[in-house]
This record gives C-alpha cells, sequence and structure tokens, in this order.
C-alpha cells in the first residue's frame, strides 16, 4: 500500500475467513488506514 508521500508499506493479512478483532485492528494500523478509509475499500 502507497502512502501519501509515495513510500510503500507492506501489511501481511492471514487467509481465513474470521480475523480476530485485535488483529484486523493492527492490520488497519499497519496499513495506516482508519475505520472508514478501511470500510470505504469493501
Amino acid at each position: 500500500m502507497k502512502e501519501g508521500g509515495g513510500r510503500v508499506r507492506l501489511v501481511i493479512v492471514p487467509q481465513g475467513k474470521d480475523i480476530p478483532r485485535g488483529t484486523l485492528l493492527a492490520i488497519m494500523d499497519q496499513a495506516g488506514l482508519t475505520k472508514d478509509e478501511f470500510l470505504g475499500l469493501l
């Protein structure tokens, strides 16, 4: 995922149907996404 400044972030997302809430929040944080930004991508 690219940041506004052109930096690239590597975010690893586990495969599976259910991801624990804390894991999802950590992934969103690593990606630099807010909840609304994340939901907008769905």
